[in-house]
């Protein structure tokens, strides 16, 4: 993934190129960008920093990707998993990483999703 990544990356920055290259880093991996002279060279300066999501956009990033695979995330499930993270910076993806997260976990059930 990092040539690939570095790669597009190079090709982005001759004059006459076409190709956009946006990269997106959570904050808590942004310093390991400088692992990377290329990566480094590339996101230096160009930073969009993004505040926190507010309630209701964190309880789309739960239910949407659900819905999209034909799944049913319960509201309580929802409320609590967004009382959990709101006014967490972090806590989404901290939370996607709790044990369990790979499995199926209550609340969640393959069915009709609502429109």
């Amino acid at each position: 993934m990092y040539l690939l990544a570095t790669g597009l990356l190079l090709a982005a920055r001759y004059p006459s190129s076409r190709l956009r290259v946006l990269i997106t880093v959570r904050a808590d991996f942004y310093a390991r960008c400088s692992e990377h002279r290329g990566l480094a060279d590339a996101v230096s300066g160009a930073g969009l920093l993004l505040g926190p999501m507010t309630a209701d956009e964190l309880r789309e990033v739960v239910t949407k990707p659900a819905q999209a695979a034909g799944l049913l995330v319960e509201r309580e499930l929802a409320a609590r998993i967004v009382g959990e993270v709101v006014d967490q910076p972090g806590g989404l993806p901290m939370l996607s990483h709790a044990p369990g997260a790979g499995s199926s976990p209550r609340g969640i059930s393959r069915g009709r999703c609502p429109s």
